[in-house]
């Protein structure tokens, strides 16, 4: 992690990607600012080659479609995603790092998480 502070219990099932089935994501924390607007970014690398970096507004204060916005500093963040399939996914026998920064109001960091992904054979969704 690259964000001692935020403690996050964090879930995925099934553990092994495959076309025919879907994927269901679950978050838990309880976030240290309130959650008015929420972006992010995403940065991927293969080794030492950045092949993906991507923005994504998830709150933006008005009409959101998401339960968790505008939840307050101190109470329970609770985010599940069910029956997500993904879609033009290729990835290829390696060792993956992503990194994903949470950005909250006037680009205050809410939380950073670094994953690495070990893919033990080649995945084409």
């Amino acid at each position: 992690m690259c964000d001692d502070s935020f403690t996050p219990v964090a879930k995925m099932e099934p553990c092994e990607l495959s076309k025919s089935k879907t994927l269901n994501l679950s978050l838990i924390t309880i976030p240290r600012k309130n959650i008015d607007r929420l972006y992010g970014t995403a940065e991927a690398w293969k080794g030492s080659l950045s092949f993906s970096n991507r923005s994504f507004v998830l709150c933006s204060g008005a009409d959101d479609e998401y339960d968790f916005c505008g939840v307050l500093k101190g109470e329970t963040l609770k985010i599940n995603v069910y029956d997500h399939k993904l879609r033009n996914l290729q990835l290829n026998k390696d060792r993956y790092t992503i990194k994903f920064r949470l950005f909250v109001g006037e680009q205050e960091l809410l939380s950073c998480i670094l994953l690495t992904a070990n893919v033990k054979y080649t995945v084409m969704l």
